[in-house]
C-alpha cells in the first residue's frame, strides 16, 4: 500500500467541506486535520493521510480536490508517519 500526504487550502464554508468530504469518500484515510488560516482569512487548511493499494483512484481524488482548489500539494507519507497518526488508547495504570 502506497500512503499520501495531501494539503489543500479550501474556503472556510460548509460547502466546501462537503465537497472535500465528498472527495475523500470511500478512501482509507487515516488523518485529517482542518486548521483555520485566521480570522481575517475566510480559508482553511486540511491535511490527510490516504493509503492507497497501488495508487488506484489517486488521479480521480486528486482532480476532484483540484476542482476545490488551485493549491493541493502532495507528498509520499511513510508508513511510521501514518502509524503516528492514528491515536493510540490511554494507558490504564
Amino acid at each position: 500500500m502506497s500512503y499520501w500526504r495531501i494539503r489543500v487550502t479550501l474556503s472556510d464554508d460548509q460547502h466546501s467541506l462537503a465537497l472535500f468530504n465528498d472527495a475523500l469518500a470511500l478512501r482509507p484515510v487515516s488523518l485529517v486535520r482542518l486548521e483555520s488560516r485566521g480570522s481575517d482569512v475566510s480559508e482553511m487548511s486540511a491535511e490527510v493521510i490516504v493509503g492507497l493499494h497501488h495508487d488506484e483512484h489517486l488521479g480521480d481524488m486528486l482532480s476532484a480536490l483540484h476542482h476545490l482548489s488551485r493549491q493541493v500539494h502532495v507528498s509520499r507519507a511513510s508508513p511510521e508517519a501514518v502509524a503516528a497518526s492514528v491515536p493510540q488508547p490511554a494507558a490504564r495504570s
